[in-house]
């Protein structure tokens, strides 16, 4: 083979075709490791998001239904109970994972619902004021001492002081006028057949 030839052969050497497929692995590698933390931080921030609007949801719909209320009163620390007009009876029960809410007007249950609170959630009622007022709150998840916000928090009892309150409501009974006619009609049309 002359010269003349070996010039105008097309191709690429050995060397630079390994060249290429080491830099092509290592921005392979880079952006497949970007794609799945971004990703991961996608479904983690969606999740925050849905866990803050059903305590949005809960802080509201809790509000409301003790406002409401002509009397509460709480059997254990999980549970409490509002006695509204017309015989019903309104009574939120907290488990590890969610706060449920079950309505009834005497033996008849016509709605129930439930708002899920974030995994490891420390959530508790404040029943020392009771039977006029009453407190929820929900404690985050303690992860790392330097995460935490150290801020004095007065309504929180001595042994969850340092823990973030990540939902505090404190609301008082007999505090609008009772007009229960749209919970009384959905009692209604649930019990007819």
């Amino acid at each position: 083979m002359n010269r003349t030839q070996s010039k105008n052969r097309s191709g690429y050497s050995l060397l630079e075709l390994i060249m290429v497929i080491s830099v092509s692995g290592v921005l392979l590698a880079v952006s497949a490791t970007w794609m799945h933390q971004s990703l991961a931080f996608s479904a983690t921030i969606n999740l925050r998001q849905r866990q803050h609007q059903n305590l949005t949801r809960l802080a509201g719909d809790l509000r409301d239904d003790v406002r409401l209320s002509i009397g509460m009163s709480s059997p254990d620390e999980k549970q409490l109970e509002l006695e509204m007009p017309g015989d019903i009876l309104i009574r939120y029960v907290i488990s590890p994972s969610a706060i449920s809410v079950e309505k009834r007007h005497v033996d008849t249950v016509f709605f129930r619902d439930s708002y899920g609170v974030a995994a490891g959630s420390d959530v508790r009622w404040d029943r020392s004021k009771l039977p006029d007022w009453i407190s929820l709150i929900v404690y985050r998840k303690l992860v790392e001492a330097d995460e935490i916000e150290r801020q004095p928090r007065s309504t929180v009892s001595p042994e969850y002081r340092d823990q973030p309150v990540e939902l505090l409501i404190h609301v008082g009974s007999k505090r609008w006028p009772a007009t229960l006619e749209p919970l009384v009609e959905a009692a209604a049309t649930k019990e007819s057949p």
